[in-house]
């Protein structure tokens, strides 16, 4: 995301903190002397959409394992490889993508692995073995991974006056999703469209009828399931059965690549082209006398003589520019891993990773252990819950952030909700009543969604401006890697001390997390003014 790095955010000046430099009115900068916003919101759909497509596919196979393991005859090590070393292939995958696009046309390369990732859907669909299957998983790891690096940066050049609330709603894309299809159950039940009770149930994932349920997660091989519309035709004929899997892999592609051509076509790149694969203007035939071509002339031929001379100097001038290229972006390889606030952004991000990773692979069976509840009663309340906490502190994070970042109160989302959440979380988990711990679930969720996009903005403004992407593939990258430990680590506490008390580990990186942010926010103003010093010397 090539913009300008200027000075991040910092703390109010009712703290120790040095005062906060003035940020220069360059491109990209959410400044009130900024230029105007390029983006439009169906740029942002359009990438919002990418990324609700991106996580549905991303879960498909995982969801779906219970049907694919039989029919495919695969063991339960084959099946843990196909989830977790996604999950590895993905993270290590972002690097070099993130470089990629750092260097080329970023709508198009989106495009490009948006396309990937829904063909190489479709073809999972197809799989006999599970060596075919792994082949596909592993090519679409390397898709999915140009999602997020190439969003990060492009949506705060598309939006430099309100980068965080545009950041905030492409986040919010997951919860909207979750929410609407939720909504929409109900409505239709109401308007009695849909087909069958209004409500969450369970049931055996070899009697499903896909053509009148929506599978909501499953568990074993059981699936919580509601009701959809039914208008009385089915995209499966017959009786349901274990190679069921496979229509509905295949029909997952197809959106995929119209979003994909709605990117390719529709999306522009913000940024000038600056060689890579958008060329190199000197080097371009087009910008080279045409005499230059008259290389076979004969050798009394001075015009054709000269025009060799002309290409030659033009081609020595294009390495040397290449050269100077590379070793700028070297530097700055340097100046991204060696930035402190790159460093500490990084680290309370994936600390709070391991805190909601943890929670949302252990919430469903907390409640059944702890509260001895049924899948009727938590499963509708947590597909409630979830997407509109996440709706209100995502948007509401996002809407704050631009106004906090420009008066330097930043920290109020990425430290303050943050450690304000886990409480709220901890007093869900050790509440007497699940009433109680719903209800305090709700608003600690929606402080701890707070932070993800003035976070996302936050290492963008680290970074160095012509590693936008770069930057935030190596900030998910570690991310992707550490949040994992998160159900692990409950898994191992559980055996030891049981869940609940095991589940105590999420409010706890999140308190963890929100320091870390303070510190952060901290380390990046003070970066932000010794290299505004350094400029200003260097330019005296």
């Amino acid at each position: 995301m090539a913009v300008e790095t200027g000075p991040a955010a910092g703390l109010a000046s009712s703290t120790s903190l040095p005062p906060q430099p003035k940020a220069l009115p360059v491109a990209g900068k959410a400044d009130d002397v900024g230029p105007p916003d390029i983006g439009t919101f169906w740029g942002l759909l359009v990438l919002g959409l990418a990324y609700l497509h991106h996580s549905t596919t991303g879960f498909a196979v995982p969801a779906l394992l219970p049907l694919i393991s039989p029919d495919l005859q695969l063991n339960d090590s084959q099946g843990a490889l196909l989830t977790v070393g996604y999950t590895v292939l993905y993270a290590v995958a972002l690097i070099p993508v993130g470089f990629l696009a750092d260097r080329a046309d970023r709508p198009r390369l989106l495009a490009g692995g948006l396309a990937g990732w829904s063909l190489l859907t479709m073809a999972s669909s197809k799989v006999n073995t599970f060596a075919e299957l792994l082949a596909t998983r592993v090519g679409f790891a390397a898709a999915q991974a140009t999602q997020n690096p190439i969003c990060f940066s492009l949506i705060p050049e598309l939006f430099p006056r309100h980068r965080t609330t545009a950041m905030a709603a492409y986040n919010s894309a997951i919860y909207m999703g979750r929410a609407l299809s939720f909504a929409a159950v109900i409505i239709a039940g109401q308007l009695g469209v849909a087909h069958g009770d209004i409500g969450v149930t369970m049931v055996p994932l070899n009697s499903l009828d896909l053509s009148h349920v929506s599978i909501l997660y499953t568990q074993g091989e059981m699936a919580a399931i509601t009701p959809i519309y039914d208008y009385d035709f089915r995209l499966l004929h017959g009786e349901i059965t274990e190679s069921s899997w496979r229509q509905l892999l295949y029909w997952l592609g197809p959106p995929g690549l119209v979003i994909a051509a709605c990117a390719l076509f529709t999306l522009d790149e913000p940024r000038k082209p600056s060689g890579g694969m958008f060329g190199d203007p000197l080097s371009s035939s087009r910008f080279i006398n045409p005499t230059t071509r008259g290389l076979n002339r004969s050798p009394n031929d001075t015009f054709g003589l000269q025009g060799g001379a002309l290409a030659r100097a033009a081609e020595r001038q294009a390495a040397a520019r290449k050269a100077r290229d590379n070793a700028e972006m070297w530097k700055s390889v340097k100046e991204l891993v060696g930035s402190r606030a790159f460093q500490m952004v990084t680290l309370a991000a994936a600390v709070n990773d391991v805190g909601s990773w943890a929670l949302v692979s252990w919430h469903a069976t907390f409640y059944q252990r702890v509260y001895d509840l049924g899948p009727d009663v938590y499963a509708p309340a947590l597909a409630a819950i979830i997407p509109i906490g996440g709706i209100i502190g995502g948007v509401g994070g996002g809407l704050m952030g631009d106004w906090l970042t420009r008066i330097g109160g930043r920290f109020w989302l990425t430290a303050g909700a943050t450690i304000v959440a886990a409480p709220l979380i901890a007093g869900s988990l050790l509440a007497p009543e699940y009433q109680q711990s719903f209800g305090a679930l709700l608003v600690g969720f929606a402080l701890s969604e707070a932070w993800r996009a003035p976070a996302a903005i936050m290492v963008r403004d680290v970074s160095p401006s012509n590693l936008g992407s770069t930057g935030s593939a190596v900030h998910l990258c570690i991310r992707n890697l550490l949040g994992g430990a998160g159900p692990l680590a409950v898994a191992y506490l559980s055996a030891k001390f049981g869940l609940q008390q095991a589940m105590l580990l999420v409010p706890g990186m999140y308190l963890l997390s929100g320091c870390i942010f303070l510190f952060a926010e901290r380390v990046a103003v003070k970066e932000a003014a010794d290299k505004k010093l350094a400029e200003s010397s260097s330019a005296s």
